[in-house]
C-alpha cells in the first residue's frame, strides 16, 4: 500500500512537465493570467486558482474544506491541468487531476485518501474576466488502509462525476 501513496505525486509531476513543455512551445497570453473559481460537485464546494501558463493551458491548485460537527474535518488538496482545444466564447477542454483528501476525525488517527482522474468539459467566457464551466470526470479513488470513503477498505474504486464552476479572472 505504501507504493500506492506515490501515485498522485507522480501523476502531478507528469502533468506539470507536460504543461511546462507545452507552454514553452507556445506564445504566452497576457490576458486572463490568474483567476479564482468556486466549484460545486455534489454537496462539496471547492476553491480553484486557475493560472494560464500559455494560450491554451491552465493549471489550477484546488482546496476544499468540510467540517462535520462531532465527527471531523475533510481537507481536500488537488492539482488540475486543462488543455483548451480552442479559444472562443464556448471553449472545450480536456484535462487531468490528482489530489488527496485528508480526514481528521475528532478523535483518532487521520486518514489520507487519493484521487486521480481525467476530465473533459467546456467553459463559456462572458468576456476576458468572467466564465462559467461544466466538467465531466472519470476518477480512480484509492482508499487509505483504514478508510472506506470510496466504498473499499484500503482498495481502489473507479467512479464518474460532474462539476460546475464560475471563475473571475484578474
Amino acid at each position: 500500500m505504501k507504493s500506492l501513496r506515490c501515485i498522485p505525486y507522480v501523476f502531478v509531476l507528469i502533468c506539470m512537465v507536460f504543461a511546462a513543455t507545452t507552454a514553452s512551445a507556445e506564445n504566452r497570453s497576457d490576458s486572463m493570467s490568474v483567476g479564482i473559481s468556486g466549484t460545486i460537485q455534489t454537496a462539496q464546494t471547492d476553491i480553484m486558482l486557475p493560472i494560464w501558463i500559455s494560450r491554451n493551458i491552465v493549471i489550477a491548485p484546488t482546496i476544499g474544506l468540510s467540517y462535520i460537527q462531532d465527527a471531523g474535518t475533510d481537507l481536500e488538496l488537488a492539482f488540475v491541468t486543462r488543455m483548451f482545444l480552442t479559444r472562443k466564447t464556448v471553449t472545450p477542454f480536456i484535462g487531468a487531476r490528482a489530489g488527496t483528501i485528508i480526514y481528521s476525525p475528532s478523535t483518532g488517527t487521520s486518514l489520507h485518501d487519493y484521487l486521480v482522474g481525467l476530465c473533459a468539459g467546456g467553459e463559456y467566457f462572458f468576456g476576458e474576466k468572467l466564465s462559467v464551466g461544466i466538467e465531466a470526470q472519470v476518477n480512480l479513488g484509492i482508499d487509505d488502509s483504514q478508510s472506506t470513503r470510496f466504498g473499499t477498505l484500503g482498495g481502489k474504486a473507479l467512479s464518474t462525476g460532474t462539476m460546475v464552476y464560475a471563475t473571475i479572472y484578474f
